[in-house]
């Protein structure tokens, strides 16, 4: 497509009957998807990314002809384009064999805006054409990696795979549209009407690379599908792979993440610092850890750095949309009322409260409830089946004394209920569970395990509940002696 470039001054209606034809004739290799969800959205979101860097590498050929004036026309786009060629597969290459999907994507919407540089000057032109080379390779780098994972996953699943037809299927269309529109414009437009298309291509490539950047991060292929997918594949013994094989499949099927909460978790990974110490202690597959909860600081930098896949457990009243809003609209009335009018104070809440609840969701917590005997027991049980299918799970069960907060880098005393996980565990797998502490140093940016204990079913019921949170409450003090606390 790119190619027709060499021929705009002599473009004729004729290479719009190849065009046209095209996408009809890739309509018959369309199928219905066998994973819904990650393969159409893979296949929508690459196709219209591909057509969209398609512009921007148009552009940027039109606009570097005119420093070589004196070049013949085809001549001159026969070398961009191998060079080109050449420069895009080089870089697809080594971005590839580094295994990255979403940092790919992310970096080409990125540099794409280097792309929109006006540039009148040879150097300002090697740049723009740099930035055109990186944006197609990190585009197509993403794609081949998120194709071989989509693949494995489908072997994994004994499904088909579709996505490569999906693909074609949706890339002809807007490819199609978007190229021949700006060809058109250039080859017939006037000067000026040229100069305007140009730079609304490049803005709108742009922009629409963005926002495909959020829909991309809504693909379901992301690093809990990546682990369940490595535990189905080695067999792991202390796992039930059956059912992470249908966990599997129903998340590549029907979920999507929230985009922004993805963003903000692999924005902090790269940005925070924090050194976990002690992880070689952990055997298990699915381990229980309990940790100090330091304020938000614990949930939150666990969330971010915490190499483990796991689930928290997390109050039922952050969890649910409605509690939470309650729990957070006064508190922001109270904030507000100064200096924002009502109908403006009662939105919100609504509305910080939605975006909370998706970001918390998205960790795929494990609610707590205290005062419901039946939903405790589907909590345990939730718990129970979570770490026997290769979840971690992060459990933070400080008490502070009623009306203080939680101590800086101290340890408070740690409730019991937790506990409670042990026997079923041992019901359902027939092993005895263990559990790590987990101290977090904020001072000195680290993450320290420290010595397992483990649950002993000969003992009484209450007196081993004890012993288990004396032990974890020891172990965590300790930890924090240590560090300087």
């Amino acid at each position: 497509m790119l190619l027709c470039v060499c021929f705009v001054p002599q473009m004729q209606l004729y290479w719009l009957i190849p065009l046209g034809i095209s996408p009809l004739l890739l309509l018959f290799f369309h199928k219905k998807p066998t994973l819904p969800s990650a393969q159409k959205n893979f296949a929508v979101v690459y196709a219209l990314a591909l057509a969209f860097c398609s512009l921007l590498v148009s552009n940027n050929a039109i606009y570097c002809a005119k420093l070589f004036a004196d070049t013949d026309a085809f001549v001159f786009f026969a070398l961009y384009f191998a060079t080109f060629a050449v420069a895009v597969t080089v870089v697809c290459v080594i971005a590839t064999l580094l295994k990255r999907s979403g940092i790919w994507f992310a970096l080409a919407t990125l540099v794409a805006i280097v792309a929109c540089l006006p540039f009148k000057t040879l150097a300002m032109a090697i740049v723009t054409f740099v930035a055109t080379v990186l944006t197609m390779s990190f585009v197509l780098s993403s794609a081949i990696v998120c194709g071989k994972h989509l693949d494995d996953a489908c072997k994994l699943l004994d499904k088909q795979k579709t996505h490569r037809k999906m693909l074609l299927t949706f890339c002809a269309v807007p490819y199609c549209v978007a190229n021949v529109f700006f060809l058109l414009t250039v080859g017939f437009g006037s000067s000026d009407g040229v100069a305007v298309a140009s730079l609304t291509s490049d803005i709108v490539s742009v922009v629409a690379l963005f926002v495909l950047l959020f829909v991309h991060l809504r693909n379901p292929m992301d690093f809990v599908s990546l682990h369940k997918m490595k535990l189905v594949e080695n067999n792991v013994e202390d796992v039930d792979c059956q059912a992470v094989r249908q966990q599997l499949y129903d998340r590549l099927s029907n979920d999507s993440n929230y985009s922004f909460a993805i963003l903000l978790k692999y924005t902090l990974d790269k940005l925070l610092k924090m050194k976990v110490v002690g992880m070689e202690k952990v055997q298990e597959t699915g381990a229980c850890f309990v940790a100090n909860h330091y304020e938000v600081y614990g949930p939150f930098i666990t969330e971010a750095k915490f190499p483990r896949v796991f689930r928290p457990w997390t109050e039922s009243m952050i969890v649910n949309k409605k509690t939470l809003t309650r729990q957070l609209k006064s508190g922001i009335e109270i904030s507000t009322r100064k200096w924002l009018i009502k109908p403006v104070r009662r939105r919100i809440a609504p509305a910080v409260a939605y975006v909370l609840w998706r970001v918390v969701n998205c960790a795929r917590p494990i609610a707590v409830y205290r005062n419901d005997a039946e939903k405790m027991q589907n909590m345990l049980k939730e718990t129970v089946d979570a770490m026997t299918t290769g979840d971690s799970v992060m459990i933070f069960p400080e008490k502070p004394p009623a009306g203080q907060n939680y101590k800086n880098g101290d340890i408070d005393k740690l409730q019991t209920g937790f506990t409670e996980i042990a026997p079923l565990f041992q019901q359902k797998t027939g092993k005895q569970m263990n559990f790590y502490p987990l101290f977090i140093d904020k001072k000195h940016c680290r993450m320290i395990v420290g010595e397992k204990v483990t649950f002993n079913p000969s003992n009484q019921p209450h007196e081993e509940k004890q012993r288990i949170a004396e032990q974890l409450y020891n172990e965590l003090k300790k930890l924090s002696e240590q560090c300087g606390y």
